[in-house]
């Protein structure tokens, strides 16, 4: 799916030059290939309405724009299917690192913090916290601040 969005036929336009082919020699003389993907800015070739599309030249780069913000390589934690309230935005009282949002088969969620996920290991710092304790919590304290504040 990401790259029917990232394709800019699917919005009626022709490009050439979306990647760029590198090659390099390493120290014991095999040669790599490395293919990135390059900025639009960088296209050899852009033409507009060059066919039908199938959305518009408008939808697509609005579509650009929400993919690089829920770029998670980026550090956007964008918030994901499921019913946990704080998903992408919970960090860890501890260490400070992002937890991240598990979903049992039973369906009830838990934030667990990125080291001990990463270790594989519960330290006595790093924990597993059920969801819905912390969702009740900040839903109670949204209610009584009366809500966002501008």
């Amino acid at each position: 799916m990401l790259g029917v969005l990232s394709n800019p036929s699917y919005a009626g336009a022709y490009g050439f030059g979306r990647y760029r082919t590198q090659r390099s020699v390493a120290a014991d003389g095999s040669v790599h290939q490395t293919t990135r993907e390059q900025h639009r800015s960088e296209w050899a070739v852009v033409i507009q309405d060059h066919h039908p599309g199938y959305i518009t030249w408008e939808q697509y780069l609005l579509n650009q724009q929400r993919l690089a913000a829920n770029a998670t390589r980026s550090g956007a934690r964008p918030p994901r299917e499921g019913a946990a309230l704080c998903q992408g935005i919970v960090h860890c009282g501890s260490c400070g690192r992002a937890m991240a949002t598990n979903y049992r088969p039973s369906g009830r969620a838990d934030y667990e913090c990125a080291l001990s996920r990463a270790d594989r290991v519960t330290t006595p710092a790093c924990r597993v916290v059920d969801a819905a304790t912390v969702d009740r919590f900040v839903a109670s304290a949204y209610s009584k601040c009366g809500g966002l504040r501008r």
